[in-house]
């Protein structure tokens, strides 16, 4: 897989991660081709603090949601944070795409576009959807044509490590038949309440099949194992007492997997899955 960085494809994360991808249930050869587009003149930023996007300081790590069907709007879901005060203290925003542009463009990012806050991240201490959470990050989103629902999977950070200021994360699931529009996401349980540590969850809906959907579960902060889950309404779920995946001695993901996309269904019914691991662990590489 060759990859440029671009303003929609966010690939690069703070830690040292590979990329590697798995072929289920038979590996077989595809070309995966990544084309670079350039967002407006000259490249430039997709939504950012200098170029008067956004109103907050920090804006990454986007998850990408497509119309409906039935007629709506696309959009991102995207980290935005403002850093006043020491520690991992980031929000979710949701953002519809502007229509007519003639380039890829999104609307602006303030107050009114909050879906999930936490204390700092505008100066506030109002929180929504749950209190005492430092951190909110890593949004993914499912669409899922049987119900016409958007699922949306993210990390809401429980407590704060006082030796490291680090957060302890806590992957939850939030669910909408209107993305774009801030107070139509329900919020409602973490994935897994096995592990007390969930840092990313990917899904993989099978409703096409038997409509037993799939979870890949990341078990640790940075990178650790991984573990699967079973669900029917992609809400509640049975996580297997059993690994699925972990590091393997002596090649490149020996330090831990994260969970990576969605899982995607291929033309031939294999299932293409790709996850990061990390290929080495210092203190440098968590700053």
């Amino acid at each position: 897989v060759s990859t440029q960085s671009t303003g929609l494809a966010m690939a690069a994360n703070v830690l040292p991660f590979a990329l590697m991808f798995m072929l289920l249930p038979s590996s077989l050869s595809y070309r995966i081709q990544v084309v670079d587009r350039s967002l407006g003149p000259g490249g430039g930023s997709l939504i950012s603090h200098e170029n008067g996007t956004s109103s907050f300081a920090y804006n990454f790590n986007p998850a990408y949601f497509p119309p409906p069907p039935s007629g709506g709007s696309d959009g991102l879901v995207i980290r935005i944070q403002n850093k006043p005060q020491p520690g991992p203290h980031s929000g979710l925003a949701v953002v519809r795409r502007v229509r007519g542009a003639s380039s890829m463009r999104f609307e602006h990012v303030d107050d009114s576009k909050l879906l999930v806050t936490c204390p700092g991240i505008n100066g506030s201490t109002t929180e929504k959807p749950s209190a005492s959470s430092p951190c909110a990050d890593d949004p993914r989103i499912l669409y899922r044509p049987k119900d016409q629902t958007y699922y949306m999977t993210y990390d809401n950070c429980s407590a704060l490590d006082p030796g490291t200021n680090f957060s302890q994360r806590v992957t939850w699931n939030a669910s909408s038949k209107s993305p774009w529009d801030p107070v139509s996401w329900a919020f409602h349980n973490p994935i897994s309440h096995t592990h007390p540590t969930t840092a990313g969850v990917s899904l993989l809906l099978r409703d096409d099949v038997d409509g037993v959907h799939f979870a890949f579960i990341a078990t640790d902060n940075d990178a650790g194992d991984l573990y699967s889950a079973t669900s029917r309404d992609l809400i509640h779920w049975t996580v297997n007492e059993t690994v699925w995946q972990t590091g393997r001695p002596g090649k490149f993901d020996h330090n831990g997997l994260a969970a990576g996309p969605q899982a995607e269904r291929l033309s031939d019914g294999n299932y293409l899955y790709l996850y990061s691991c990390l290929l080495y662990t210092s203190d440098a590489a968590d700053e």
